[in-house]
């Protein structure tokens, strides 16, 4: 009993963002994380970064709203960037400036992320669709290839299976089925989905802010929502993207009323080290300042009181 408990909630893999790999410790065998964010938040963006910093993991992607290859080019544009000394190049102009561009360079650097990134297999929409079917097939497949993480980006573009019930019906039932194969193959599964876009006055999202169906949250073990800093981003550094950050469920060891401001870097396109801890109320809307963490290291300042 020991043995197969400590087996499940053993670490299998990380966030590489910093607030969650201290927070949560990184990824067990046992979970079904659900994170949330509302459009435009960067749901694609962590989905390729949590992909992007296991590569000595066996990864599936399952990418329901992202192009073909996108997550193999964007870490090729970010190279290709830090290469030519242009950290102002904009990955629009990038995909769109073939004719501009030092092919030569392109090409090695694709050639080094395939390489990199053999262990991750990704999945794309195809012009069928993707229904729960499709979901069953790829688990079956990737565990007999011995999967140790499976990414969804993003659980609301599914197809309705069961065209006799209605979308949150359909939702349910596919959750059920995803906590059922996580659990049956120990294996743990990151999804990404929607939020609503919530009141003015909400700082933070709740678990109530999901869009559709109450059982993505019942059925998930952990569940992490982001959420744009939108005071914090009237000012200061253009580029930095301030970024609230809160685990809201933790089946192990449950909600701890805190949230983590992390600035997200618009040229570099990744999460900076370092991240300020504040104190949340239960509906999001006030907050307080507690602390702040700079490369692990935790530092306490005086109280900001609620804000």
């Amino acid at each position: 009993m020991i043995e197969e408990y400590f087996d499940r909630h053993k670490k299998v893999a990380r966030y590489g963002i910093e607030c969650l790999d201290d927070r949560l410790k990184g990824i067990m065998a046992c979970e079904l994380v659900l994170i949330g964010a509302r459009s435009g938040a960067g749901k694609s963006t962590i989905a390729s970064m949590i992909a992007e910093n296991n590569k000595d993991k066996k990864v599936a992607v399952i990418s329901l709203e992202s192009e073909k290859n996108d997550i193999i080019m964007t870490e090729v544009y970010k190279k290709y960037k830090r290469a030519i000394g242009n950290k102002w190049l904009a990955k629009r102009d990038f995909v769109m400036g073939k004719d501009n561009l030092d092919m030569l360079k392109v090409s090695d650097f694709a050639i080094e992320e395939l390489e990199k990134s053999k262990n991750i297999n990704m999945y794309y929409r195809n012009p069928e669709g993707f229904n729960i079917e499709s979901l069953k097939d790829i688990i079956s497949q990737e565990v007999e290839k011995g999967v140790e993480l499976i990414v969804i980006d993003h659980i609301d573009y599914f197809d309705m299976h069961n065209p006799r019930a209605n979308e949150n019906q359909n939702i349910s039932e596919i959750m059920r089925c995803i906590r059922i194969m996580q659990s049956s193959y120990n294996v743990p599964v990151v999804m990404i989905s929607h939020l609503n876009k919530g009141s003015r006055e909400t700082k933070i999202p709740t678990q109530e802010d999901f869009m559709g169906t109450s059982n993505k949250v019942k059925e998930a073990t952990t569940v992490i929502l982001f959420a744009p800093d939108d005071d914090g981003n009237l000012e200061g550094d253009e580029y930095i993207k301030k970024t609230w950050i809160c685990v809201r469920k933790d089946r192990v060891d449950g909600y701890d009323n805190k949230v983590y401001n992390v600035g997200f870097d618009l040229l570099t396109k990744e999460y900076q080290n370092g991240y300020e801890v504040y104190r949340v109320n239960y509906w999001g809307n006030k907050v307080c300042k507690i602390g702040k963490v700079t490369f692990g290291n935790f530092k306490k300042c005086e109280n900001e009181g609620w804000r």
